[in-house]
């Protein structure tokens, strides 16, 4: 077995970066489970510099500065939700604050290197102003104050040109700054208003890119000339959208190519200026091509690979030489492991519509062809979160292997809804939840058993956020199918869900309405109820597992409360860990003692294997049923008692 320690918390290098000028490679690594920013010269890996020393709350974005002298990073210090922005000098090692407030990095230009473009937004409120930050200067200044637009489009003299609004019927508005005012550029429809969006200018400022799908189904990638309004389609694709995973000129800012991802993904050159290097770089090794990072004078390339059974591996390549250097994996303790392949495949919806899926198998599983076991094997379906704005991908993903490595098949089913496939799959989502965008998980499921890969007596559902719903829908409203539920901060209730959402964040209201339905009228929140997991706890006859924070606002503590009574009522295994130092599941420390309950529960219900969890109850942050068990011989004896008392 993978250690879930190795498999499960943060590899030993994440974000990996290379600074402007080549000298230094930068990434995240975490300290006691805590993510921290280090750089190193990139002649001497084994030196490398700490330039956080983070203990609590860690780092996750850092941006290197065109000036050569300064890297930036957000992170949240305090107690408040607020993600303060600080600055590293490389010269001096000296640390400096600059912002106070929730803040956003806008825009950084090699054209003026010194300066940077940052959005701030205070206490209840969903809008960010705009400041410039002079480094050379220290000063921080206000350039516009904002009451509307969620998002901006800065261009590389740092101007502002564009902002983007959604309106009360879900359509998004594109506004343009023109002699001192805001003028409507256009209006984008709500069929259109996840698959159609503006990314970034060229050099010059009188081109701008585009993904746009109107007038089609698949978002195009395109480029307009602001001067003459022509517009250019530079690539499209008949299976999925193009979206904005792009190579860009460091210093032209011209798209050179484009990655284009239906099962697996496909690199599209679109300038001639770098086709020997892609070719050369394609044939180096297995797995995916990504260019993270080039230098000011593109003589230095970054090149990631990420497989689906390997760590992800680093390289250098020097462009002069044609060469490229090997530096390191993200996780070298995962080298010595056995990890399991993922394989696309197509499902059909009820509908007909395709479903772009992946499988993976248990390490000892006998295939008599490439998805097809000696005997039906127990299934559990993982389910990805964010509809309509994520999906899955083929590559390394840890749950999926840890799910595997432990004797499962894993199935990950991009269900309508799911972002990439065009808009009319988006939008077959619309006011689906519960319903069809549930029977594409339905049909998923059945074809698994229908083709023999499926022990149909054990098949679990599993999944965050959205997943989470989802599982909680198997089990109430097709409770025949499932073996168990796992849920970890979902939503049992969608009215509670919505009444989360401060009233300030208009916009994401706005296209929850279009999305989700309207609660505006007692007749529509009848409607959100009827696909709502809370109407149909009583229908609940398989064991469940509901994890989130003490402070998670989507569900409420009576909800919790009526879950748990009936369930207990009714003798079905219920199993509640709740963590009281945090809402959405994040911290490290948290995450390891909930795939260590996980794993346990899906054994005693599902059959697969367990690894020890006495060394992942450390922090004594967990409440599990009501009790705080001191190390995992507790934890297990708590779910032991509650599945016999079931029984």
């Amino acid at each position: 077995m993978i250690p879930r320690e190795i498999l499960l918390t943060h590899p030993e290098k994440l974000n990996v970066s290379l600074s402007p000028d080549g000298k230094y490679i930068s990434y995240l690594s975490p300290i006691d489970g805590i993510l921290n920013l280090w750089i190193a010269p990139v002649d001497n890996l084994e030196q490398p510099i700490l330039i956080t020393n983070n203990i609590d709350r860690g780092t996750n974005q850092y941006y290197w500065l065109y000036d050569n002298q300064h890297i930036i990073y957000i992170q949240n210090t305090t107690s408040d939700s607020n993600l303060c922005l600080y600055s590293f000098d490389l010269n001096t090692h000296q640390i400096e604050q600059q912002s106070e407030g929730n803040v956003t990095v806008l825009k950084i230009s090699d054209k003026i290197p010194d300066q940077i473009l940052i959005g701030i937004n205070e206490p209840d409120s969903f809008y960010f102003n705009i400041y410039t930050l002079n480094f050379a200067e220290s000063t921080k200044k206000l350039i516009l104050y904002n009451n509307k637009f969620v998002n901006f489009l800065i261009d590389y003299d740092l101007q502002i040109r564009f902002a983007e609004s959604i309106n009360e019927m879900g359509q998004k508005e594109y506004f343009e700054f023109k002699n001192n005012k805001w003028n409507l550029f256009t209006k984008i429809s709500v069929e259109d208003s996840v698959t159609t969006k503006f990314l970034d200018f060229d050099l010059t400022g009188t081109i701008i890119y585009l993904l746009d799908s109107r007038e089609r189904d698949k978002a195009a990638l395109k480029s307009m000339n602001l001067i003459t309004g022509k517009i250019t389609t530079l690539l499209e694709d008949r299976l999925v959208d193009i979206k904005h995973t792009l190579t860009i000129h460091p210093t032209e800012k011209n798209i050179q190519a484009v990655i284009v991802e239906y099962d697996k993904a496909t690199y599209c050159v679109l300038d001639n200026a770098i086709k020997r290097d892609i070719d050369y770089l394609l044939n180096l090794c297995k797995g995916n091509l990504f260019i993270n990072a080039r230098t000011l004078n593109d003589l230095m390339w970054l090149i990631v690979y990420e497989s689906d059974s390997q760590p992800i591996k680093f390289y250098i390549y020097n462009r002069s030489t044609k060469e490229a250097t090997f530096l390191f994996t993200n996780n070298k303790k995962l080298e010595k492991f056995n990890l399991v392949t993922m394989t696309p495949l197509v499902i059909n919806a009820f509908d007909k519509l395709k479903l772009t899926s992946y499988i993976s198998f248990p390490p000892d599983a006998i295939l008599t062809d490439k998805i097809k076991p000696q005997k039906p094997l127990p299934l559990v379906i993982n389910i990805h979160e964010f509809p309509w704005h994520g999906r899955n991908y083929w590559g390394f993903n840890s749950e999926d292997q840890w799910l595997a490595n432990r004797g499962y098949v894993v199935l990950s089913v991009n269900y309508r809804g799911s972002a990439g496939f065009g808009k009319k799959f988006t939008n077959a989502a619309n006011m689906q939840w519960g319903r069809d965008m549930h029977s594409d998980i339905i049909a998923a499921v059945k074809w698994t058993i229908d083709n023999g890969i499926a022990d149909p007596n054990k098949i679990g559902i599993m999944g965050k956020g959205y997943g989470a719903y989802a599982s909680l829908v198997g089990l109430t409203m097709t409770p025949e199918l499932f073996a168990c539920g796992i849920a970890m901060c979902g939503y049992v209730n969608l009215l509670t869900f919505i009444e989360s959402i401060p009233p300030h964040q208009t916009s994401v209201l706005n296209e929850l309405k279009m999305r989700i339905g309207n609660w505006d009228t007692v007749e529509a929140q009848a409607i959100l109820e009827q696909s709502s997991p809370l109407t149909y706890i009583s229908d609940i006859t398989k064991p469940l597992f509901i994890a989130q924070g003490v402070n998670y606002k989507r569900l409420k503590q009576d909800e919790i409360d009526k879950i748990v009574y009936t369930l207990q009522n009714n003798k079905v295994p219920f199993i509640q860990a709740s963590y009281t130092n945090e809402d959405y599941l994040v911290k490290q420390e948290n995450l390891l003692s909930y795939y260590a309950l996980v794993e346990y529960f899906l054994a005693k219900t599902l059959g697969g294997r367990v690894e020890s969890m006495n060394d992942d109850f450390k922090e004594g942050n967990l409440i599990l049923n009501q009790l705080i068990p001191l190390d995992g011989q507790e934890a297990e004896r708590i779910i032991d008692i509650q599945m016999e008392y079931a029984k």
